[in-house]
């Protein structure tokens, strides 16, 4: 928890904490640690002294963050509390709290958003009110899920997972008069991601880049760079890039030529597009990169056959860049897609 510059807390949340005062009553805890360098002890680097807590009878803390550097979410079973440091009395204190329908699993935070998670009410995004002293709901998903996971990417974009095996991203657009977010992206993973976060891509400064970062409404190119890691209980790790609208459609393209290739398209006659959907759950704007990728391991004559297709579509498409590409042009397009991602 970075207070003010130079300083820096460590937060818990705990459940089933007895005193001998409470008798027989549990509380969650919320535990603020300061944590400095020790510059008198040679042996320890570090010193932690507790700074105070917070009780929340009968609770159990779920999930904490950090809100704008002054405040400190905790979620304690069904309720959001807003914690802060009085400036007085130097007590951790609740400044307000909301009481949700479920408990709250997970809580992600990006500028003035907060992201609520669930396992029975999927996601919410909600703001504080500095003014009003208050949480403001802004939208929810239109979907109920499982949610497994959640994070915040921006003031407007969070990127979620369920039990199915979804992995999902929700926008909130202040211009949209639709009464809830809108589903930005959505694929099937086939597995449990249980940990998001946010990263960035190492690569080459030579390479040209393809991605736009996770802000949909900046084209800041200090974004650029950015990826959301997803981990699962199987041991996998995925990366997630945000492209740019023409990269989209030009990795869209080639993913629809392969799986009309005998070589490249999926066996016994399924469908990438039913592989990477769940009942209820349709893909959307999803490029499978391992899939695409294929193309890279094809003999020349079957890249020369796969160029020409591409070119003959995106030129019917008449898009800006409607020049007809080599096939060395399109196998470095996608070598620079695919690096990204390792």
């Amino acid at each position: 928890w970075n207070v003010k510059p130079g300083t820096r807390y460590v937060c818990f949340g705990t459940s089933g904490y007895q005193s001998e005062r409470s008798g027989d009553q549990i509380f969650g805890r919320v535990l603020v640690f300061s944590l400095k360098i020790n510059e008198i002890l040679t042996d320890k680097k570090y010193r932690m002294r507790k700074l105070g807590e917070f009780h929340i009878p009968n609770a159990r803390i779920l999930s904490i963050v950090t809100y704008m550097n002054s405040y400190l979410l905790a979620a304690a079973d069904n309720v959001l509390y807003l914690l802060k440091i009085d400036s007085n009395t130097r007590k951790l204190i609740s400044g307000t709290q909301v009481t949700m329908r479920w408990p709250i699993h997970y809580l992600s935070t990006s500028g003035s958003l907060i992201v609520v998670g669930g396992q029975r009410e999927s996601i919410i995004f909600y703001t504080y009110n500095t003014f009003m002293r208050r949480f403001e709901l802004i939208k929810s998903d239109p979907i109920q899920r499982l949610t497994m996971s959640c994070l915040a990417v921006s003031e407007y974009v969070a990127v979620g997972s369920d039990k199915a095996g979804n992995v999902f991203g929700l926008v909130h657009d202040p211009k949209s008069k639709l009464g809830s977010l809108i589903p930005a992206f959505q694929f099937n993973a086939h597995e449990i991601i249980t940990q998001l976060q946010l990263g960035n891509v190492i690569f080459s400064p030579q390479l040209e880049p393809i991605e736009s970062g996770w802000n949909p409404v900046s084209d800041d190119s200090n974004v650029t760079g950015q990826a959301v890691y997803g981990s699962t209980l199987l041991g996998s790790v995925w990366v997630l890039l945000r492209l740019n609208e023409v990269d989209y459609k030009r990795m869209k393209l080639v993913q629809d030529i392969l799986q009309r290739v005998d070589k490249t398209k999926p066996i016994l006659g399924n469908s990438l597009s039913e592989f990477r959907s769940n009942d209820g759950s349709p893909l959307l704007n999803f490029i499978d990169g391992e899939f695409v990728s294929q193309f890279l391991s094809l003999s020349r004559e079957d890249k020369e056959e796969i160029t020409y297709s591409y070119n003959m579509i995106w030129e019917a498409l008449e898009m800006p860049e409607d020049r007809s590409w080599t096939v060395d042009e399109l196998e470095s397009y996608i070598e620079r897609f695919e690096m990204r991602c390792k």
